[in-house]
């Protein structure tokens, strides 16, 4: 008889073992990539109500760029404005914790 047991990576490692290689973020880059385009008049019309430059907001949403990088302040805002909270949603999912 085989008994198999999981346990989250934060609590199934050492402080001396190597946490295994993961794509971290990316659930909740998605998110953030549909939120900015999704919202109703286009990622523009959200700039303007987050009081950000629309390119810049574009660049930061865009999974393919590594030059500019969503804060969490710029998070929080988008969702705030666009009360869209798939973001918080994704980020949940990644740590492992369900909201309700």
């Amino acid at each position: 008889m085989r008994t198999n047991i999981s346990l989250d990576e934060a609590h199934g490692y050492g402080a001396d073992e190597p946490i295994p290689d993961k794509l971290r973020g990316h659930d909740a880059a998605v998110a953030a990539y549909d939120t900015a385009h999704g919202y109703e008049g286009g990622i523009a019309a959200l700039a303007k109500r987050m009081g950000h430059n629309p390119n810049t907001l574009t660049h930061k949403v865009n999974l393919q760029n590594a030059t500019h990088h969503l804060t969490l302040r710029d998070a929080i805002d988008m969702q705030w404005q666009s009360r869209d909270f798939s973001i918080l949603h994704a980020m949940a999912g990644e740590l492992g914790v369900e909201l309700q």
